[in-house]
């Protein structure tokens, strides 16, 4: 049967890396947006001039000896009324006398009220753009003025609404994920609070077991009923001393992991008739040095790869092998492999996902505590090594022998 193979997961950043993707990026886009929005304002700027000095010029030519009437009414026609900006021609003492395309005037009214509202925009276009003169046999006969075309006009207003439109999808992605962020850390604070139920709820129903036997003048002798109170007294300070360190820097020393290893198979096989009695589990240790780690939660890591595997095998012909061993770059790899049901591929992505579960019963927090303990707490990876449905997955991890 055909392996998957899922590729070693890189780490994902932190926080601080998106928060600030979402700042600069938009910043960024808006900056591109609005250069080239100004490159193309200042090219139709520059055709609009370039077209107004070709005008003055023909406008002179027209007036000149060599030419006619009807060579000026031409250049008017197919000059100054196909322009698409606006443009003025004034005599010599600035009076106007023809215009096109001016917002708000008729390019036909006459009148004495819509020359003084020409004349008024004639001022505003000199000091914008300056006059264009045109000139006969060395003076001053008449004045081209004109303003930016229309389109130019409306394209002054795009890189403000590209910053009001950037300016909401921010406002809109900002307040999306901190309310998804929210949601997620209350699922997270629920779901902690179930697996601080569910793990403190073994050691206690025990220890109620032995006070139920004590009770009742059980046969059991003393002494060992003792050790089993003491060792689940041991594991709820364990349980207690695991929660209260997510969230805050874990005190990591050298540690044997091989024998911590062999404390969580020990653990899981005397449980084992309760949760398959056909259940295998071996241990294949190479001889490694000591690693720098939280043994508690390093140990928490390694007890829900092997419930994980539990849950997936069958309960008659169950087996989980967990290994540790010398890996390259002064790492040392442990994995924990099942002959279960499999990963499905499509799944395979979203394992370490809070939330996500492939079971029916489950709030999927462990692998992802799981991940958290591994790559942030001891800068080491872990990753799906193989998994393919039907013949079972393989979790593996690595960490530096020192932190």
């Amino acid at each position: 049967m055909a392996t998957l193979i899922s590729p070693r997961p890189q780490y994902r950043g932190t926080p601080i890396v998106f928060k600030g993707f979402l700042i600069f990026a938009p910043i960024v886009i808006v900056g591109v947006f609005f250069y080239y929005t100004q490159q193309v304002i200042d090219r139709l700027r520059t055709d609009a001039q370039r077209i107004v000095n070709t005008s003055a010029v023909l406008w002179q030519w027209a007036g000149s000896e060599a030419t006619s009437g009807q060579e000026t009414s031409v250049v008017f026609d197919e000059v100054i009324k196909k322009s698409s900006f606006p443009i003025v021609v004034a005599d010599a003492n600035r009076t106007p006398l023809y215009w096109r395309n001016l917002p708000g005037v008729a390019d036909t009214a006459s009148d004495l009220a819509v020359r003084e509202r020409v004349a008024e925009r004639i001022v505003s276009m000199e000091q914008e753009k300056g006059a264009v003169p045109i000139t006969y046999q060395g003076h001053v006969i008449n004045y081209l003025f004109y303003d930016d075309p229309p389109l130019v006009s409306r394209l002054r207003w795009i890189p403000l609404i590209e910053v009001v439109l950037v300016s909401v999808f921010v406002a809109v992605g900002f307040f999306g994920f901190r309310n998804i962020k929210q949601s997620e850390q209350n699922y997270i604070w629920v779901g902690m609070a179930k697996e601080a139920a569910h793990q403190l709820g073994t050691p206690i129903s025990s220890l109620l077991g032995w006070l139920q036997l004590l009770r009742e003048g059980s046969d059991v002798p003393p002494r060992e009923v003792a050790d089993r109170m003491e060792s689940d007294v041991t594991r709820l300070q364990r349980v207690a001393n695991r929660f209260g360190q997510i969230g805050s820097v874990p005190d990591r020393r050298a540690s044997d992991l091989v024998s911590l290893c062999e404390e969580v198979l020990f653990y899981f096989r005397q449980r084992l008739p309760l949760s398959g009695r056909g259940v295998t589990l071996e241990g294949e240790f190479q001889e490694i040095p000591d690693v720098w780690i939280n043994p508690e939660l390093f140990g928490w890591v390694i007890e829900n790869l092997i419930k994980n595997a539990l849950e997936a095998v069958d309960p008659e012909r169950g087996r989980i092998v967990l290994k540790c061993e010398n890996a390259a770059n002064c790492e040392i790899k442990v994995s924990i492999s099942d002959n279960g049901k499999g990963i499905p591929y499509a799944a395979l992505r979203h394992v370490f996902r809070p939330g996500f579960s492939t079971k029916t019963r489950g709030w999927g927090l462990g692998l992802t505590l799981s991940r958290r303990i591994v790559e942030e707490y001891h800068g080491g990876k872990i990753w799906v090594e193989h998994s393919a449905p039907g013949t079972g997955t393989t979790f593996a991890l690595t960490i530096p022998v020192r932190g």
